[in-house]
């Protein structure tokens, strides 16, 4: 029988860094040992944790650390133990993807170590935010249509200064749906926006609870995609711009197919690149 190899996640404080002092007290930042298989990786934690990620060094040695910053990193260790376990699994099927590190730095893989820098770049990619390639599709699309109408009937906007344009295309913006139903856009541009602009506050949620807005990984293993419903089910602020009703049970499930059909596309690794 063949042994399975430990997955061990632990937070530390680096203190090898130069600390923070704070009323005479040391703060450093907060780090994750991640091993497994006679691999170890050493980094820093990537939950959000007011503007710095640091915790007081007295409060980490006597386990004073505040509930919903240990709440984060419980998480933030069983994410990266999944994570983990995606590695594992591909490494057992020989169905490693060597690529993710074309993602970020290649500072970050220094390792002569050719499965140690893999097992990293699995690490950096199943964690990684949906939200920059969903983001981008619906203003890329949204942007398309809205240029077309607005070449044709420019006489009531003066949308001609690219800045303008770029000021107008953000989530959140009443002027944006404004243009959308005035033109006629369709259900189609008005869902759009409207998923940008929930995504975007969503994500922001998610990210003051869990230290992580929503990981490529839990979307991909069905985790994100009640908790975002569940949202926009109790989302009822009146003051946005769209009707109120807009969330009923149909429009949630077609908000989450685009963003499924973004996630599931062939190209959504390249889109990643670009983003």
């Amino acid at each position: 029988m063949i042994k399975q190899s430990k997955i061990t996640v632990k937070h530390f404080l680096n203190t090898r860094l130069k600390p923070d002092i704070e009323k005479n007290t040391k703060i450093y930042p907060l780090y994750l040992s991640i091993t497994y298989d006679r691999m170890n990786i050493r980094t820093p934690s990537h939950i959000h944790n007011g503007i710095l990620n640091t915790i007081k060094e007295n409060d980490f040695l006597k386990n004073k650390i505040d509930k919903s910053i240990l709440f984060k990193m419980n998480y933030e260790t069983e994410l990266i133990e999944r994570c983990v376990f995606v590695f594992k699994n591909d490494e057992n099927l020989k169905q490693l993807r060597k690529d993710f590190h074309l993602l970020y730095s290649l500072k970050k893989y220094r390792s002569k170590i050719e499965r140690l820098n893999i097992f990293n770049s699995y690490i950096d990619y199943y964690t990684h935010s949906i939200y920059d390639v969903v983001s981008s599709f619906l203003h890329d699309e949204i942007q398309k249509e809205i240029i077309e109408k607005l070449n044709i009937e420019i006489k009531d906007f003066d949308l001609l200064d690219d800045n303008k344009v770029k000021l107008l295309l953000f989530p959140n913006n009443p002027n944006l749906y404004k243009l959308i139903t005035k033109y006629k856009l369709g259900f189609k541009y008005e869902t759009y926006f409207i998923l940008w602009s929930r995504l975007q506050s969503f994500l922001a949620y998610q990210g003051s609870i869990y230290g992580y807005d929503m990981p490529y990984i839990d979307w991909k293993q069905g985790i994100g995609q009640p908790i975002f419903k569940e949202y926009l089910k109790t989302y009822n602020r009146s003051t946005d711009c769209w009707n109120i009703n807009f969330f009923n049970d149909k429009n949630i499930d077609n908000c989450i197919e685009i963003i499924e059909n973004i996630i599931n596309n062939e190209n959504y690794f390249n889109k990643l690149l670009k983003s």
